[in-house]
């Protein structure tokens, strides 16, 4: 279900100057994981990774028409600061239309109890950028996930 919008993200963002990720609680993990290890280590893309929590102490006014801002929301108790953050990037005070969520609690997974859902959410992230949004990125730039400048090419 997330194939295709995974390919549409990564034909529309892979090739921005600049774009911020946003997540909290349980996700901050895959946050931070995506954006400096995916897109800065290995596609050489400048990012910014945020708190939820810290979102609103400076980085909101960073946020402009042309600047990507992905939102990673999770199903724990950082959830309402998910919620608020979202509720700022889609009321169009900051004239950015590139706002994109990406909801862990929208991809069901049969069978598995609720009170579980906190515990497996950044797997689930993990599927969905870290393994397919990324690989569309690849795919995007042409620029392989395994090329590296620095990292492990000499003693430092």
């Amino acid at each position: 279900r997330f194939e295709p919008r995974a390919e549409e993200l990564a034909k529309k963002y892979a090739l921005a100057d600049y774009t911020m990720f946003i997540g909290s609680g349980a996700l901050w993990g895959e946050t931070i994981l995506f954006s400096m290890c995916i897109l800065e280590e290995m596609q050489w893309k400048r990012t910014r990774y945020i708190t939820s929590a810290d979102f609103f102490h400076g980085t909101l006014e960073l946020v402009e028409p042309g600047v990507p801002v992905f939102l990673f929301m999770g199903e724990d108790e950082n959830r309402r600061l998910d919620e608020r953050v979202r509720a700022f990037l889609t009321r169009g005070v900051t004239g950015d239309t590139d706002i994109n969520v990406i909801d862990t609690a929208e991809f069901a997974i049969p069978g598995l109890d609720d009170e579980f859902r906190v515990i497996v959410s950044p797997w689930i992230l993990t599927v969905l950028v870290t393994d397919r949004l990324a690989r569309y990125y690849e795919t995007v730039t042409k620029h392989n996930l395994k090329y590296r400048r620095y990292y492990h090419q000499f003693d430092y």
